[in-house]
């Protein structure tokens, strides 16, 4: 029965050309594991305890459900700068429902909460991550 010995990540008799054709596809995944994070910033976070919730009905993208963090002024930048003072969601949103079950737990225990927003087409602090500690 013939045993096979691995070298450093080759294999005993493979040529060195087959070696890095295994290798190099790690490396590249590797890179971009390392960049991603980069790709993903936030236009802002907020932390803090939920001081207020305001909802706007009958309006359908209006800035639905308003979520006021203490101790923020500014959410995240915008040049909508009535909309800063706020993180927003709207009804149309994906897990809507799911965030307002949190966000409404958070609020009702005094929880603190991290708020993560985007910048959306310049319209204001759209919430679209939250953390309750």
């Amino acid at each position: 029965m013939a045993t096979t010995f691995f070298a450093c990540g080759r294999r005993k008799g493979m040529p060195r050309r087959a070696t890095w054709a295994l290798t190099a596809p790690v490396i590249v995944a590797a890179g971009l594991t390392v960049c991603a994070p980069a790709a993903m910033a936030w236009d802002g976070t907020v932390t803090g305890t939920i001081t207020a919730l305001d909802s706007v009905a009958n309006e359908a993208n209006n800035y639905e459900l308003r979520v006021y963090v203490s101790g923020a002024s500014v959410y995240c930048t915008t040049t909508a700068t009535y909309a800063q003072g706020f993180a927003y969601m709207n009804s149309g949103d994906v897990n809507f429902k799911g965030m307002l079950a949190v966000l409404l737990t958070a609020y009702s225990t005094g929880k603190q909460v991290t708020l993560f927003m985007m910048n959306d087409a310049s319209a204001g602090c759209h919430l679209h991550y939250a953390q309750v500690r």
